[in-house]
């Protein structure tokens, strides 16, 4: 098992869909909105999951 150090940033909301979308669009967040709030409620329900508060939503 890996030892953890205080400075590594804590584990992010992967969501393949949403990526892929704003590789298609130029990072155009406004044409992938469905993928924005699927990855959103993902994120949401992971950290709900690890009782932490979701980064990427507070966005």
């Amino acid at each position: 098992m890996e030892p953890t150090s205080p400075s590594k940033k804590v584990e992010a909301c992967d969501h393949k869909p949403l990526q892929e979308c704003l590789l298609r669009n130029n990072n155009d967040r406004s044409k992938c909105m469905k993928e924005w709030e699927d990855f959103q409620r993902a994120c949401r329900e992971k950290a709900q999951k690890k009782n932490q508060e979701c980064q990427a939503c507070k966005e």
